[in-house]
């Protein structure tokens, strides 16, 4: 059995960790561990997350053309 421990459930992780580390408590930890776990999720979608974002940039001209075809007809 080694003694690596991902998830800081029995004792504290590594020393010397720059992110993921116990010197300011169990709640920084967890906030810690939190946002990483986020931000990884986030690079996962990153794709579609700038996809959806051009989309509805976009969908206020698309609409405001279709307005004026219909005025014009």
């Amino acid at each position: 059995v080694s003694n690596i421990n991902f998830m800081y459930v029995v004792g504290p992780p590594q020393e010397g960790l720059p992110f993921l580390n116990k010197n300011h408590g169990w709640l920084v930890y967890i906030a810690h561990y939190a946002c990483l776990i986020v931000i990884c999720v986030s690079l996962c979608y990153i794709k579609a997350i700038i996809k959806a974002v051009k989309e509805r940039k976009q969908a206020p001209a698309i609409a405001q053309e279709q307005e004026t075809e219909k005025v014009t007809k």
